[in-house]
């Protein structure tokens, strides 16, 4: 009898503990002072394109690169941030245009094509400064 009290009383204990727990949520960005709307637009648009691109490929899920594509958008944010925050004249819609086309045809294996990504995505060519 004690014995099934122990196993009655340990056994959901041990169960509780033995499960993992999901990812940390991380706390949403906030925009960089300064940063100006068209670049947090930018920035948006960009962290969509890629996150959609990261989970056609695959890498978005339990025990992938990216635990969901919240998680994807929060690194991709905050990239975008470090990388265009300070755009303070604007982004250039053309290459805007041409990053997002860039990423919408990146394939999944060929680094050459991360390549020509962040050629066409960086913020030297965005940035209107």
């Amino acid at each position: 009898m004690r014995h099934l009290f122990a196993c009655l009383v340990l056994v959901p204990f041990a169960a509780f503990i033995g499960c993992e727990r999901g990812p940390e949520t991380e706390p949403a960005l906030e925009p960089a002072a300064g940063t100006t709307p068209a670049a947090q637009s930018a920035i948006e648009n960009i962290a969509a394109a890629r996150c959609s691109s990261e989970q056609s490929c695959n890498r978005v899920g339990p025990a992938r690169k990216y635990a969901s594509y919240d998680h994807c958008l929060s690194v991709m944010r905050a990239d975008g941030y470090d990388s265009l925050g300070d755009c303070r004249l604007g982004i250039d819609q053309k290459d805007l245009r041409e990053c997002l086309s860039s990423i919408q045809n990146q394939g999944c294996r060929n680094p050459i094509d991360n390549l020509e990504r962040m050629a066409a995505c960086r913020a030297g060519d965005l940035c209107l400064d």
